[in-house]
């Protein structure tokens, strides 16, 4: 008879298991103090620090940047969008610490059937709004064209106005229609047409948000128009800010239903979403922008009238 073979495999298992038990513990650490370094960032950090990071960047001048010879330097706008960009980037680092806490605070919670978000897309999300947000922040600066337009100029050749309002203007028709139609604010809905598209009718989202109001597929046959069409999607755009409006009851709580969805609403997801934040936020201020703009037109309009009455 032959002997039996014993092979000793519980040894070397053992050896390999803590091995890898020592790697991810390691691990842990690192990653908790990565994350504790970044906490003390986001919460800690002096104001006046701060102030100095942003002030010392607005005056660099990255040397990839190339700058045509008309273009003049805007030192304040600079500064103005550094800082705006700096609170992007830490609004959307502080929200996903916000969000991640919420979820394990609410681990075990079953209902999940109103998002319209996944946690792992919120979280993508706001880091990638976030990163994108510090890049601009470190490499973008301010200048005034030979057409006095403001212009933001980055890396590898990349330059986009700032204000769109001549590009959303052009539009006024259309949105004073859609206003008449649902009774909203023209100067609402020129500020979702400037944050959503910047007056682009042929902008298309990497969701898939279609034109102007940047309407999903979707929603856009729900609301039964052509979201390629401009004036359609001006309609469309407005009607469905009115039906957020009639379901929350107040401009804020709309605002981020049309960004996030009003799933994201229900659930209070949108209080960790770091772009509907920034969107709720920013909307507003266009809609003063565009409110002064419409009332000087209508003051113009009517001094023009009057004066040739008086002829």
């Amino acid at each position: 008879m032959k002997p039996v073979l014993n092979f000793p495999m519980g040894r070397p298992f053992n050896r390999l298991w803590k091995k890898v038990k020592g790697i991810f513990l390691e691990l842990t650490k690192v990653v908790g103090i990565i994350l504790l370094l970044i906490i003390i960032f986001l919460y800690f950090t002096p104001a006046k620090l701060e102030d100095m990071l942003i002030m010392k960047i607005a005056n660099y001048n990255p040397p990839y940047s190339v700058v045509p010879k008309e273009f003049k330097l805007d030192k304040k706008a600079t500064l103005s969008f550094k800082k705006e960009k700096y609170y992007e980037f830490k609004k959307g680092l502080k929200d996903t610490i916000a969000f991640l806490g919420h979820e394990l605070t609410n681990f075990n919670r079953k209902d999940r059937s109103n998002f319209d978000l996944s946690s792992g897309v919120i979280v993508k999300s706001n880091l990638k709004n976030a990163l994108t947000a510090f890049a601009d922040f470190l490499t973008m600066r301010i200048y005034i064209s030979g057409d006095r337009q403001k212009v933001a100029v980055g890396s590898r050749n990349f330059m986009e106005y700032i204000d769109q309002k001549h590009r959303v203007l052009r539009w006024s028709k259309y949105i004073f229609k859609a206003a008449e139609l649902y009774n909203l604010d023209p100067a609402l809905i020129a500020a979702v047409i400037e944050q959503e598209s910047g007056g682009n009718p042929n902008a298309i989202s990497p969701a898939g948000a279609i034109g102007l109001m940047q309407l999903m597929p979707k929603t856009a046959r729900g609301l039964g128009v052509d979201p390629y069409d401009p004036e359609q999607n001006i309609i469309g755009g407005a009607r469905y800010l009115a039906i957020q409006y009639k379901r929350f009851g107040n401009w804020q709580l709309a605002l981020a239903a049309y960004n996030a969805g009003p799933g994201n609403v229900y659930n209070n997801n949108y209080l960790y979403i770091s772009e509907t934040q920034n969107y709720i936020r920013k909307v507003p201020l266009l809609m003063e922008k565009y409110r002064a703009i419409f009332a000087n037109a209508k003051i113009n309009a009517d001094e023009a009238k009057e004066d040739e009455n008086a002829d």
